[in-house]
């Protein structure tokens, strides 16, 4: 199966294997609370689900909760980016 991952989160951030990860909400283009998918081990043998990079932050790689082999249909939402620029 496909994998994301959401990088750039505090290296001290608590996170566990199958936690759900949603949307925020933040930047208003996408509504609070869908589900993107669940969070998987970093390695296929064990549970550590953090990944620091470069000392600075950390990643976390998830499942997504789509099944991209089953979508036939897709619809993409592009707000008025003139009615954006307005504010």
């Amino acid at each position: 199966r496909p994998q994301c991952q959401v990088d750039f989160l505090p290296k001290d951030i608590g996170v566990t294997v199958g936690e759900f990860v949603w949307t925020s909400g933040l930047g208003e283009a996408i509504p609070v609370g869908l589900v993107v998918g669940r969070v998987i081990p970093v390695s296929e043998n064990g549970d550590a689900t953090l990944e620091i990079v470069e000392g600075a932050h950390s990643r976390v790689r998830v499942e997504p909760m789509a099944a991209f082999d089953k979508i036939t249909f897709v619809a993409v939402f592009c707000p008025d980016q003139s009615a954006a620029a307005a504010h």
